[in-house]
């Protein structure tokens, strides 16, 4: 079983739901995931539990301002990331796989 949890935006503290998560975690055998915001990425993935990008932007490097570059990402500590959540749609043309 894996579950993810997405903390949207909402307010809470990214850290402390990580916390909580590596627990139930350790002491249930699920994989779980937690995706903050991309601001909690690092803080998130020092925890130890295990950490997704909510998005990730289609661009490369360069002036792209507000996007999230799968590197950067992943230099934070995200294992994963969400893609074509329904509140972030993304046009086939633009996922180059």
């Amino acid at each position: 079983m894996f579950v993810l949890v997405n903390l949207k935006a909402y307010p809470c503290d990214p850290v402390a739901v990580a916390e909580a998560a590596r627990i139930v975690a350790d002491d249930t055998g699920v994989r779980i995931a937690v995706a903050p915001q991309a601001a909690g990425l690092g803080a998130v993935a020092d925890t130890g539990v295990e950490t997704w990008a909510q998005d990730v932007s289609p661009v490369d490097r360069g002036s792209h301002t507000g996007s999230t570059l799968a590197e950067a990402a992943a230099a934070a500590g995200a294992a994963g990331t969400l893609l074509n959540h329904s509140e972030r749609r993304r046009r086939l043309a633009d996922i180059d796989g």
